[in-house]
């Protein structure tokens, strides 16, 4: 059976309408959710969308890595060469 988290007020306030705080090995995760009509089980169920990021007391909500990626602009050139 899982315990219930008391989870603290710094990362209380990174949770908005619409996300879902989760606390893995004692570490904060922010991530998308919303609910889903479920017309065999006649009620709404929950789906996780994707990871906004860390929760953390210091920085507050840090993105996750993969985003942080700058597109290259090439100015028209082809990458392939004949």
């Amino acid at each position: 059976m899982r315990k219930k988290i008391d989870f603290p007020q710094w990362a209380l306030e990174q949770w908005r309408s619409g996300t879902e705080l989760r606390c893995i090995r004692g570490k904060f995760y922010l991530y998308e959710c919303k609910c889903v009509y479920d017309k065999v089980k006649k009620r709404c169920r929950k789906v996780t969308g994707k990871y906004l990021g860390t929760v953390t007391e210091e920085k507050g909500l840090v993105p996750p890595r993969h985003r942080y990626v700058a597109v290259e602009d090439h100015s028209g050139e082809s990458d392939r060469t004949k």
